[in-house]
């Protein structure tokens, strides 16, 4: 699993896209750069791309991490936060 996000720095929204097929769901979570989860958020099977409101997020780097529905990480990425 392997996700693109973007924009990147993030203003108002970052649109997190699958690479792959989701055939079984998967879980979202996005931890600040205290390792605080601001983000925890279950996507369907069959959803490709989620676009989160980071408004609300203060600048700063943020990271994503990315489970399978059986909770393995798959894959992780990081992003910036500018408004």
């Amino acid at each position: 699993m392997c996700i693109r996000d973007s924009p990147n720095p993030a203003g108002d929204h970052i649109i997190l896209q699958l690479e792959e097929e989701n055939t079984s769901g998967f879980n979202i979570k996005i931890y600040n750069i205290n390792g605080e989860v601001v983000l925890n958020e279950d996507m369907d099977a069959g959803k490709q791309m989620i676009q989160i409101n980071s408004s609300n997020y203060p600048n700063g780097i943020y990271f994503i991490s990315c489970s399978d529905a059986d909770g393995i990480v798959k894959t992780n990425a990081k992003f910036i936060v500018a408004h």
